[in-house]
């Protein structure tokens, strides 16, 4: 039994050295990233609802960068026949790496909801956002999006469909929230140009300059989904052309786009921990405190270093 996704790693010596070369950075930028990230953000003074969920998306990176990535390059210079065995491992590499990316998109819209309650609705955000809805939310995360990877190894009309319906979906959620969170922004700042001498314009205005901060991460954020995905829309589109009219589109073509969106979709998990965890001041306090720690740590005395002591 040949597998049909087989014929995407067949590639010359040359490309596979060259695709090697491009994959190994940002396999170890998400592992060691992401490791990090998690170790900060599971310290006590770190533990916030914001934090949970960036918890959750530095976990779906992080097994990008141990899983997925790693898994990529495998493929691309060990998958060498089409046997049964092989197909297995590639239904494999299907299924773990769209549950790992979908869930840290999935992840990200929350992200973007998250920030949109705590600029619009600054006053009710622990009343809308409590801990018992932000776990289940994430717990629906996991487990729909692995119900996603499972399903479209058996059904590839899911994976191209599905796909292509959670891009889109994703990208008009992602622009909304953006124009929401920019519209409370442009509003909460004409209000406070119209204050003068109030005993709470100075805690106004650093509430405003942390907003102005959201709306600079989720345009970010929008810049770099879109450069991550929108590639993988063209080449499920060059599917379904391939599917009706094989002649149309050579096996090189598909080969090396589909190299072109793996790089872009996986390398993605790289950029996050800078994106969302980086750039937030309470984190790289903890950050500092943490190394300072690390670095503050001596190794306790020997027997004979006490007793030289003790004898001075």
């Amino acid at each position: 039994m040949i597998c049909p996704a087989f014929s995407f790693y067949m590639l010359p010596s040359t490309i596979q050295i060259i695709a090697t070369i491009f994959f190994i950075p940002p396999c170890i930028i998400a592992a060691f990233g992401n490791t990090f990230c998690l170790i900060v953000l599971w310290q006590p003074s770190q533990r916030s609802k914001s934090n949970k969920i960036l918890t959750s998306l530095a976990l779906s990176d992080y097994l990008v960068g141990y899983v997925s990535l790693p898994w990529t390059i495998w493929l691309i210079n060990f998958a060498q026949d089409g046997d049964k065995t092989t197909c297995h491992i590639i239904k494999g590499y299907f299924l773990t790496g769209l549950w790992f990316i979908t869930c840290s998109t999935c992840t990200i819209l929350f992200i973007a909801y998250e920030r949109y309650v705590s600029v619009t609705k600054h006053a009710q955000y622990h009343d809308i956002l409590t801990d018992q809805k932000i776990n289940i939310i994430i717990g629906l995360i996991w487990s729909i999006t692995l119900i996603f990877g499972i399903s479209s190894n058996f059904y590839p009309v899911v994976r191209i469909f599905g796909g292509q319906l959670l891009i889109i979906v994703s990208v008009i959620i992602l622009c909304c929230s953006y124009y929401f969170v920019w519209k409370a922004f442009r509003q909460s700042g004409k209000l406070l140009s119209r204050e003068t001498n109030t005993p709470n314009q100075v805690a106004e205005r650093k509430r405003h300059e942390q907003e102005q901060k959201l709306v600079n991460k989720v345009l970010i954020l929008i810049a770099f989904y879109l450069v991550a995905f929108f590639p993988s829309l063209f080449f499920q589109g060059l599917l379904l052309v391939q599917g009706s009219m094989p002649s149309a589109v050579s096996v090189e073509v598909l080969q090396y786009t589909n190299l072109f969106v793996a790089y872009a979709a996986l390398s993605n998990s790289c950029f996050n921990p800078f994106i969302y965890v980086w750039k937030d001041a309470g984190f790289r306090l903890a950050c500092k405190r943490l190394l300072r720690r690390r670095a503050v740590f001596t190794p306790p005395r020997t027997v004979n270093q006490t007793n030289q002591i003790s004898s001075l």
